[in-house]
């Protein structure tokens, strides 16, 4: 059994047992939600992106070209992650305080959000045969990886296990193993934040200081640097996809033939 699998089987045990017919009533499930410790996490993530607009509408007032930079950042570390985004905001001029509070809060406000949302939907879509399914399986796949680190380490093995580069262990891998290895809520946020703060930083620093000895090459050298690393990896990535599409076409013909 995975460690999502094992997990959330016992959550949704003790859910079972605990469940109060009044608890489906949607205001008391709200406030129910509010109450609990991932609820307060969502109003933190609420509160942070409201900052963060805050600071990009700022930004925007002192540098009208800002916000077409901004948007490719986001995009690109949203679609091929935190490495290329960081990288793509570097190289179109954006500085480097404000590429790494960016990239940083990407990744934080995202898992605030959808934590307590993707834990709910593993528990509910766990051991279907189905697309989402397979999704939690990879989830799954990838969050086994970090699962002797943080078992012999606890929040410092999750810290480090979120540091790795280029591997399937972003943020909310990350949050998700915590929650699997029954690390408080709270707990798993700080680490998160911790860890992508200390990644956001690092890439930050390693990629402009390489930005400023390729520009000493000369000054088209950065551009064309960062264009073929992310080339690169959108096409890792999108190959990935690929083969993912056409293993679940395959798996659909055969559980229709199989149906015949």
């Amino acid at each position: 059994m995975g460690i999502f699998s094992e997990a959330l089987a016992q959550s949704a045990g003790q859910d079972h047992c605990g469940e109060n017919p009044q608890s489906r009533k949607p205001m008391k499930a709200l406030r129910r939600f509010f109450s609990m410790a991932e609820g307060q996490v969502f109003l933190f993530g609420i509160m942070l992106l409201l900052v963060t607009l805050l600071v990009v509408l700022l930004q925007w007032f002192a540098d009208r070209s800002t916000l077409p930079r901004v948007f490719l950042q986001v995009t690109t570390e949203l679609f091929l992650g935190r490495e290329p985004g960081i990288a793509q905001g570097i190289t179109s001029g954006l500085s480097p305080l404000f590429v790494f509070f960016l990239s940083s809060m990407q990744d934080i406000i995202t898992v605030c959000l959808m934590f307590s949302l993707i834990w709910s939907l593993l528990l509910h879509w766990r051991g279907s045969d189905n697309w989402f399914g397979r999704i939690i399986d990879r989830l799954e796949s990838a969050a086994e990886k970090g699962r002797g680190l943080v078992k012999k380490y606890k929040m410092a093995g999750l810290y480090l296990f979120m540091l790795i580069p280029f591997i399937v262990n972003g943020p909310m891998i990350g949050a998700l193993l915590g929650k699997a290895m029954r690390i408080k809520t709270w707990p798993i946020i700080v680490t998160v934040i911790c860890a992508q703060i200390t990644a956001a930083a690092a890439w930050t620093l390693a990629w402009n200081s390489l930005h400023g000895v390729l520009a000493l090459l000369h000054p088209a050298v950065p551009y064309v640097f960062t264009g073929c690393f992310i080339l690169i990896i959108a096409v890792i990535l999108g190959w990935g996809k690929i083969r993912e599409v056409v293993k679940e076409v395959r798996h659909h013909r055969s559980r229709k033939r199989g149906l015949q």
